[in-house]
């Protein structure tokens, strides 16, 4: 049985601007992918959180969309893509304001 991988998409102490991540070139396509996000809001705005794919590593379409973290709270949130991994992925991570706070984005795989 393949063990599970996983690979950081993004990872930030006191995040205070909005973010995107590098993008990650993936190892193995046509497989299960699970997007997990863990942000820690001590007492920043709100943040949105999506994961973008490319084919090229130039174009990017968002893949899936975290649900809003409000301020002063903390979430942890799993989303499974409904459509084709394209072989580039990366996190967006969208600062509503001033901001406080600590995240990190991974890919889970097969």
């Amino acid at each position: 049985m393949a063990s599970i991988q996983k690979k950081e998409l993004m990872n930030i102490v006191d995040i205070a601007a909005t973010t995107t991540g590098a993008g990650v070139t993936l190892e193995k396509l046509n497989t299960d992918y699970v997007f997990e996000q863990i942000i820690s809001n001590r007492t920043g705005d709100t943040y949105d959180t999506v994961i973008q794919h490319s084919a090229d590593g130039t174009n990017w379409h968002t893949l899936v969309t975290f649900t809003q973290v409000a301020a002063g709270t903390d979430a942890t949130e799993l989303k499974f893509p409904t459509t084709a991994v394209l072989g580039h992925v990366r996190a967006v991570c969208t600062l509503g304001g001033a901001g406080d706070a600590d995240i990190v984005v991974n890919i889970h795989y097969k």
